[in-house]
């Protein structure tokens, strides 16, 4: 069921400074043998800025981690939030774990870094 949020926050110091924003996320689902997606927005936007897939099953639930990065130019000096949405087709989804359960004893840890560089 979708979706699982996370998300990360930047004032940029200049309307054409490069914005990169780095997504690590680990998922964990709670039916087996299914994608699980993730996809980054800025703001309140509907549409997404990209969208990325993985799976690897095991006998009753699914786990993946996605790692990705995306750059933009950040077009404002204005507070700006990164959303992570993430989810599966059908059944939970939770980051750093699944079914209720913390992958490594909470060692498991989903990011969003933005980095901003001068131009």
């Amino acid at each position: 069921s979708f979706p699982t949020r996370r998300s990360s926050d930047l004032t940029p110091k200049a309307t054409g400074n490069l914005l990169k924003v780095d997504v690590v996320i680990s998922l964990g689902g709670s039916v087996s043998d299914q994608i699980l997606a993730a996809a980054l927005f800025r703001d309140a936007t509907t549409n997404a800025l990209t969208a990325h897939i993985v799976s690897h099953s095991q006998i009753d639930q699914t786990f993946g981690t996605l790692f990705f990065s995306y750059f933009l130019t950040a077009g404002s000096i204005s507070a700006t939030t990164f959303r992570v949405r993430a989810g599966a087709p059908s059944g939970t989804t939770s980051f750093n774990g699944g079914n209720g359960v913390r992958d490594f004893g909470g060692a498991a840890l989903s990011s969003i870094t933005i980095t901003e560089y001068l131009q």
